[in-house]
């Protein structure tokens, strides 16, 4: 139960920064919501078949693994408010 679980992390880590260098290589041409839209499960499916499962556990799998990139990658690409503060004279 463990390696499916460490085998969903992996693999939507994996496919989070495939997606990442995609849209990194091409300069925003795509965006990551048209990546994350149409590429992320299919890359899921051949990491995760990669990884060794290629039972009816793909099945379960795919679709875990895809929630876990897409949770990354809203996480890292979410705003950050950056405040400067001033030196006191």
């Amino acid at each position: 139960m463990t390696d499916l679980l460490i085998s969903t992390i992996i693999a939507g880590s994996a496919v989070t920064y495939a997606v990442e260098f995609i849209e990194l290589i091409t300069k925003g041409f795509f965006g990551v919501v048209v990546l994350n839209k149409y590429i992320t499960l299919p890359l899921n499916i051949g990491a995760l078949f990669i990884l060794g499962n290629r039972d009816l556990k793909l099945i379960a799998l795919a679709p875990a693994a895809t929630l876990v990139a897409l949770l990354i990658s809203k996480y890292l690409n979410k705003p950050v408010a950056v405040t400067r503060q001033l030196p006191r004279l």
